[in-house]
């Protein structure tokens, strides 16, 4: 005689939690972990490498911004704006480079330059005006404003127009 066949085994529902947890082994796998270990490790490292190299990449990011713009000038900006602009740009990057960034200064910078960035030409009035931004952040002196020439369109000088006395009321 033959054997009977055998059944098959019971399908594990929620009341029988024993035999649903026999079928995986607990926890996640090695590869998961490996990964989220390295994943962890290489996140580790570059929080660290961004904060011990924060002055170096703030002069780095100052230093690529300084020749797109000057590239984008306008031809009215002088070859003497262009130059105040470069050396207000390397004195911007020394100052981050030494770790004395004003973070309120740099703040008014990176929305100024997001603002230039807009542009396809940068005017002569953006170039001096980001020169004395950058000359401002790296702490240095601003240059005298121009004076227009004497009897140029200045015109002539008026008197200054005084109020009249005011008269206090009396009872």
């Amino acid at each position: 005689m033959s054997e009977p066949p055998v059944p098959p085994p019971p399908a594990p529902t929620p009341f029988q939690p024993d035999k649903v947890g026999a079928a995986l082994p607990p926890g996640c796998g090695k590869p998961v972990a490996i990964g989220c270990t390295l994943l962890l490790v290489l996140l580790a490292a570059a929080v660290t490498i961004l904060v011990t190299q924060q002055n170096g990449i703030l002069r780095w990011t100052i230093k690529a911004m300084e020749a797109p713009l000057v590239s984008r000038a306008d031809k009215e900006v002088t070859a003497e704006d262009k130059a105040r602009l470069q050396a207000a740009f390397a004195a911007a990057g020394e100052k981050a480079a030494a770790g004395q960034a004003d973070l309120a200064q740099l703040q008014r910078l990176q929305r100024r330059f997001l603002d230039l960035a807009g542009k396809s030409t940068v005017s002569r009035q953006d170039v001096l005006d980001l020169a004395a931004m950058l000359e401002t952040f790296a702490g240095q002196p601003q240059p005298a404003p121009e004076m227009p020439p004497e009897g140029g369109p200045a015109g002539p000088e008026e008197p200054p127009v005084s109020a009249p006395p005011v008269s206090s009321p009396t009872s």
